[in-house]
């Protein structure tokens, strides 16, 4: 299993690689499962796009995960430059109660 600071490592890897390609990145961007479908996440995006536009940012990346829904950012025009497969370990550990 590969752990989160794995994960960081990927992450720099395609930060170097990539290194001046990009004028930011979008780290989080979730709906509500309930408000899905409903163009709350178009209308979000839209809305950040615009704004990035006003302040002259020509290109960003999306670095997420297998969660996300990559066909709603690849229908408002974000393109699948790499892919990385990994499993990430879940460890659980009960608080000490005493």
């Amino acid at each position: 299993m590969i752990r989160h600071r794995n994960v960081h490592h990927i992450y720099n890897i395609f930060s170097k690689k990539h290194r001046g390609e990009f004028d930011g990145v979008l780290t989080l961007f979730a709906v509500d499962e309930e408000l899905r479908s409903l163009g709350v996440g178009k209308s979000l995006l839209k809305g950040l796009l615009d704004y990035l536009r006003k302040h002259n940012t020509k290109c960003i990346y999306l670095y997420t995960d297998s969660t996300c829904n990559y066909g709603f950012y690849e229908h408002n025009g974000f393109e699948r430059i790499e892919q990385q497969n990994i499993e990430m370990a879940l460890h659980i550990r009960e608080m000490d109660r005493n």
